[in-house]
């Protein structure tokens, strides 16, 4: 009686160690592996991007605790061609090279509008004004 209970008492002391040591210690290194195949993932798709596109898209590739995994880009809206050759390029990446199938992750995008206006002053017309006396250029 008394050597079962001596038993009962280590292996209840070793699960409460184990518990309060490894366990934490377990989870923290789950997140760091999850964490990096995150960032290994937004790595070879930014680099396919960039190949394709240049620097005009960034994603971002995050992978929630349920669901897919969930790509977010923010596109030009004004150009349609850019956003087909975009799924495209997405799709071989996840499908391709990181050996995903299709429905395992998602792709959101947002629009954001063209950084540089179509017609623009050039830069030494405004430093030529500012330097011949007007306070401020007007275009």
């Amino acid at each position: 009686m008394q050597t079962w209970m001596m038993l009962i008492s280590w292996a209840e002391f070793l699960l409460i160690a184990f518990t309060l040591v490894g366990g934490p210690m377990f989870l923290m290194d789950w997140f760091r592996k999850r964490r990096l195949m995150e960032i290994e993932h937004q790595i070879v798709l930014t680099d396919a991007l960039d190949g394709e596109f240049g620097a005009i898209v960034a994603p971002v590739v995050t992978k929630p605790l349920v669901g897919p995994w969930e790509v977010h880009i923010a596109v030009p809206y004004t150009e349609s061609t850019v956003m087909a050759r975009l799924f495209s390029v997405v799709d071989n990446v996840f499908g391709g090279v990181l050996g995903m199938a299709p429905n395992s992750y998602q792709i959101f995008l947002s629009a954001k509008p063209d950084l540089l206006p179509k017609t623009r002053v050039p830069r030494s017309t405004l430093l030529k004004t500012r330097c011949a006396g007007d306070p401020v250029a007007t275009a």
